[in-house]
């Protein structure tokens, strides 16, 4: 019989997986050139983008862990 976790467990994981997804979208849309709402110029345009590239696929990829952490037996045992 497949245990499955709480819906507590359940309902944060998803919250937290969507608030990740959408933290790494606003981050994309910057690298991917967005300037709405930015304070300022930076110095280098080039250099914001890639910095918001990284980290808008460390965010991404972040967030998929607790989605994954769902599926994992041992999540499943605790």
């Amino acid at each position: 019989m497949t245990e499955r976790p709480e819906p507590s467990t359940r309902r944060a994981s998803v919250a937290l997986a969507l608030w990740s997804f959408a933290y790494a979208a606003y981050r994309a849309y910057y690298a991917a050139g967005g300037q709405a709402g930015m304070i300022g110029q930076p110095v280098s345009a080039a250099e914001l983008r890639a910095i918001n590239a990284i980290g808008a696929a460390i965010i991404f990829a972040a967030g998929s862990v607790p989605l994954l952490a769902l599926r994992s037996p041992a999540m499943r045992r605790a």
